[in-house]
Order: structure tokens, then sequence, then C-alpha cells
């Protein structure tokens, strides 16, 4: 029992590494005061972190 709650450990502990492994990084931000500006002026949470995850370069 004790070895198969290891190897599903291990199992999931695997699909996240390769998931992180093959999420891009998010690119680097360039004029942070425009930046948060911009991030302060979407509506929710929830759109603020689309925006955050579909951020391209040259985005504000």
């Amino acid at each position: 029992m004790y070895l198969v709650a290891v190897v599903l450990i291990l199992l999931v502990w695997a699909v996240y590494g390769i998931k992180q492994a093959l999420t891009p990084p998010s690119p680097p931000i360039e004029d942070l005061d425009k930046h948060t500006k911009y991030l302060l002026s979407l509506p929710d949470e929830k759109a603020r972190r689309k925006y955050l995850k579909n951020r391209k370069p040259g985005d504000p």
C-alpha cells in the first residue's frame, strides 16, 4: 500500500515538473509604472490573472 502511495506521489511530481518545464517564462516588464497602472485599471483579479498569463513582449 505504501509503495502505491509513493509511486502516485512520484507520478504527480513528475507531471507537475513536466508542466512547469513546458510553460514559457513571462517576458520582462520594460516600463513598470505603465504596467502597474494598466494592471490596476483592469476590473477584477480574474481579468488581471488572464492578462498576466497571456501577456506578450511590448504589452503595457
